[in-house]
């Protein structure tokens, strides 16, 4: 079936990903990376009222032409199309001169969002756990997603992700107008390079915070009521108690974790939201595009921005206090 999501995206990788479905190969370049493919537009029609005759719209729809299948939503006449090569190129060129390495390629969402991960210094260390650390550039069609850049950190001995902003609000945001000779470079690709260091060693510096931070099993659950539960006012429904159950159970016996400290609180949200954002059984696909686009990125962002800050960090505990005593 060819608008299963599974069949039509890709990730492509040097090493195997935690969700096991990565097409593993020893190097990636344009010949190999899986978003490479021919793209048009092609004009879209609707029936008119006798029901027998197709009218032309304003409208048209981007297709990849491997398949002929539809990429992203219907676009205006004036969108102009910025192929997946192009882009790639573009990210190349901006690369050149710096050392670096791409290490993971792919599509998500029957391949309306694109995107391309790249080493741009060695491993580090984030409270004692070995960390890989990659800028990861993503563009989308249809509207879809902006070119937009962000830090990403996989800590190894669990595997969990987790992508940082490249700026202090919003994303690394670059210029791409869809009209025609839209790119020749991506402007901004600089200053995103020399955030991509920054920011991690910005992450290194709070993890090391974190360790040094003590949490007790009844603090965690604490903090962890707070985040998940939706409302103070009402008890917990059972999917929220057993979420709650599962973090605490990965502070104190997750991959990496001692039950002992801030780090731990991380490592269990983390965990959770990169394996199964979804819940145990759900589908790998999902729960890797869940982590890494939607629900679950967000999740994990927003609670390590609140251990960021003592203020929140108190208030979200405050949070679950009042909950549990429900």
């Amino acid at each position: 079936m060819s608008h299963n999501i599974q069949e039509r995206d890709i990730q492509v990788g040097i090493t195997q990903a935690w969700h096991g479905l990565t097409k593993v190969v020893p190097s990636i370049d344009k010949t190999n990376m899986g978003i490479i493919y021919p793209m048009r537009k092609v004009s879209l029609f609707y029936l008119d009222e006798d029901g027998k005759t197709y009218l032309p719209s304003n409208a048209e729809q981007i297709i990849s032409e491997d398949d002929f299948e539809p990429i992203g939503n219907a676009v205006g006449k004036g969108y102009g199309l910025v192929d997946n090569e192009s882009v790639v190129d573009a990210v190349l060129n901006a690369l050149s001169g710096t050392k670096h390495q791409i290490v993971s390629t792919g599509s998500v969402d029957n391949r309306a969002i694109c995107f391309v991960s790249v080493k741009l210094n060695g491993e580090v260390k984030a409270a004692g756990r070995d960390t890989i650390s990659v800028l990861n550039i993503t563009w989308g069609h249809g509207g879809k997603w902006s070119i937009t850049a962000k830090n990403g950190m996989t800590i190894q001995v669990c595997e969990n992700t987790i992508q940082m902003a490249l700026r202090e609000r919003g994303e690394f945001i670059f210029r791409l107008i869809h009209r025609k000779n839209a790119i020749s470079k991506i402007e901004g690709m600089t200053e995103a390079i020399d955030a991509h260091h920054g920011i991690t060693k910005q992450f290194c510096d709070a993890m090391d915070q974190f360790a040094n931070e003590s949490c007790k099993v009844e603090e965690a659950r604490q903090i962890f009521t707070g985040f998940v539960a939706p409302s103070t006012e009402e008890e917990l429904s059972t999917r929220s108690e057993n979420t709650i159950d599962e973090l605490v159970s990965l502070f104190q016996r997750g991959k990496g974790n001692t039950g002992s400290n801030r780090s731990d609180l991380f490592g269990a949200i983390s965990d959770l939201y990169t394996h199964a954002p979804s819940g145990a059984n759900a589908d790998k696909w999902k729960n890797f595009v869940s982590s890494e686009f939607g629900a679950g990125q967000r999740k994990k962002a927003e609670f390590f921005e609140i251990l960021k800050d003592e203020d929140k960090f108190q208030e979200t505990i405050k949070r679950g206090q009042l909950v549990l005593s429900n």
